[in-house]
């Protein structure tokens, strides 16, 4: 019988025994239970002899430039579980996006820095209002930090915007700044995902028909010209220009001699557009020429410090949302329905559609694009083929 030496109290035994005959002691190892690893979820290692933390973490290997494999170290541990759960936690760790100067910033900040960027400040000064009103339907989500924001925030604003009885465009422009600036979030580290890209609109109802000044009321509105604001709707109906268009007019625009406006902006079709001056605002535009300084409507406001005594009073074009303030009110004492400025560009062209059939002549007074492009690149518009179509109306 081949003997061998017990591994604790030294005395020889059976080479063949499992355990010592005198002290009891196991001769064979334990074998070790395996712990397998999924791939690329790092490694644990445990260090021989007793140690107050001899489990070892390694993030999974990879290869350096120079062909070198680089197991790092995330720390040591006392027990197999709590190297996992710090493998675990270094993974999402890493996938975190990078820290971001931006990264504690509210939606509101994160607001802000947007309207910062060359993105913004390239908006038309209409579309910047546009969004500005959009933002406020977020106002209940304005002091959340942008990276705690998902889906079903933005989702409630839409959705409280409906609520409200608000126009599926008011939503539509919601669901487009929360978009922009989730974009913008994405591309500073703050969030790693568009979460406002997937928000549902209420499915479109049936069209309402086109909205715009009856002949009835356009001569009630004619009755109390004189007012600022009706005035401006006036001239509204019978150019056709944009709001933003029409605030922007200075005398240098106005020929009173030929009775002619040259303005617009918002196109290409638009820009410099020629635009006869209907007799029926003739006398408005020639009182408010005389009148102005510079702009043709124009709004007295006060600039400076009251306090420190270098305030003064400024003639500015007026602002839309002052605009506005005062429009519909204005609207209410001759009468008249509560239809959005805009609506009173859709009078033009709808008057115009019933009277005229020079459709070219119509675009190229309306700043649009026309149909034919052709014709509108190369037929130069004619102005008394202009003072025509104004005439239609």
């Amino acid at each position: 019988m081949i003997a061998t030496t017990c591994r604790k109290c030294k005395k020889d035994i059976p080479d063949e025994g499992a355990y010592c005959l005198y002290c009891g002691a196991r001769q064979t190892p334990k074998k070790r239970t395996a712990h397998k690893r999924a791939s690329g979820s790092g490694t644990i290692t445990k260090l021989s002899g007793k140690r107050s933390k001899p489990y070892q973490a390694f993030r999974a290997a990879v290869t350096n430039e120079d062909g070198d494999t680089i197991r790092k170290l995330v720390g040591t541990y006392a027990t197999y579980a709590e190297a996992e759960d710090a493998l675990r936690a270094d993974k999402a760790e890493q996938a975190a996006p990078p820290a971001s100067e931006y990264t504690d910033f509210t939606l509101q900040q994160i607001f802000d820095e947007w309207k910062k960027t060359r993105d913004y400040k390239d908006l038309a000064k209409q579309t910047q209002d546009n969004y500005k009103a959009a933002f406020k339907y977020l106002k209940p989500f304005h002091g959340w930090k942008f990276r705690d924001l998902r889906r079903p925030q933005f989702q409630q604003a839409i959705d409280a915007a409906e609520a409200a009885g608000k126009s599926r465009s008011t939503m539509e422009k919601i669901k487009v700044i929360s978009t922009i600036l989730s974009d913008f979030a994405c591309e500073n580290d703050v969030t790693v995902k568009n979460y406002a890209s997937n928000v549902k609109l209420p499915a479109e109802g049936k069209k309402k028909p086109p909205e715009y000044f009856s002949e009835i009321e356009v001569a009630k509105l004619d009755k109390v010209v004189g007012d600022p604001m009706i005035d401006m709707t006036m001239v509204l109906i019978y150019t056709g220009m944009r709001i933003s268009e029409m605030t922007r007019l200075t005398k240098f625009d106005v020929d009173l001699k030929e009775m002619l406006i040259t303005g617009g902006v918002k196109t290409e079709a638009g820009k410099d557009r020629i635009i006869p001056i209907h007799p029926r605002i003739q006398q408005i535009i020639v009182r408010l020429y005389n009148e102005c300084e510079k702009y043709i409507f124009e709004e007295t406001v006060s600039v400076g410090n009251k306090k420190k005594g270098t305030d003064r009073i400024v003639k500015k074009p007026y602002r839309y949302e002052h605009f506005c303030d005062l429009y519909y009110p204005a609207l209410q004492r001759a009468g008249v329905r509560r239809l959005t400025p805009h609506k009173a560009r859709h009078t033009f062209f709808t008057r115009l559609d019933d009277k005229c059939e020079d459709k070219l002549g119509m675009a190229m007074v309306g700043g649009h694009s026309d149909p034919n492009f052709t014709e509108r690149t190369y037929v130069h518009p004619d102005v008394e083929r202009l003072r025509r179509v104004i005439a239609c109306l």
